[in-house]
């Protein structure tokens, strides 16, 4: 049997607290933040084919349902006024990491299409023509959902 000093029993108490308390850490949902990554923006206009794709970056995105809500409000509310204009529009919607931030991809622009889109990649909304958009749900390069989501009828704030 190691017998422990008293106040080495405190001090490892303590920091196991610590490390306990840091690992149960609440992340508030309302704080999550978005970061337009206009860099990769792309429209085009060719003969009878016309589309736009936005990317955005989220920042404490927390997986569950309100936080998937989140990003329905916010993909609804980034759309352009008149996305009919477009054959096709899509909102790319990827996790704010190491990798992917606008100041590594600007220094890294090939790290979007090597790590960035197959790893960080969360949501993608596409909007055909007039349609109500198709949301793509991901977990790396694994798609783990794909449904219609009506805009009109998201409501503006989370669900108590």
């Amino acid at each position: 049997m190691i017998r422990m000093n008293p106040m080495a029993k405190y001090i490892a108490a303590g920091i196991y607290l610590m490390f306990s308390l840091f690992g149960c850490t609440y992340s508030d949902p309302s704080s999550v933040s978005f970061e337009p990554l206009t860099q990769l923006d792309i429209t085009t206009f060719r003969e009878g084919d016309s589309s736009r794709m936005e990317h955005y970056i989220v920042n404490n995105f927390v997986d569950h349902k309100d936080g998937e809500l989140q990003m329905d409000q916010f993909a609804c509310q980034a759309k352009v006024s008149d996305h009919s204009k477009y054959q096709s529009f899509t909102i790319y919607i990827f996790q704010k990491s190491r990798r992917t931030n606008i100041a590594y991809i600007a220094k890294n622009p090939k790290s979007f299409y090597r790590h960035t889109m197959p790893v960080d990649r969360l949501f993608e909304y596409s909007w055909e023509g007039s349609d109500s958009p198709r949301r793509y749900r991901f977990k790396g390069q694994e798609m783990i959902s794909s449904r219609k989501i009506d805009c009109e009828n998201i409501p503006s704030s989370r669900s108590e």
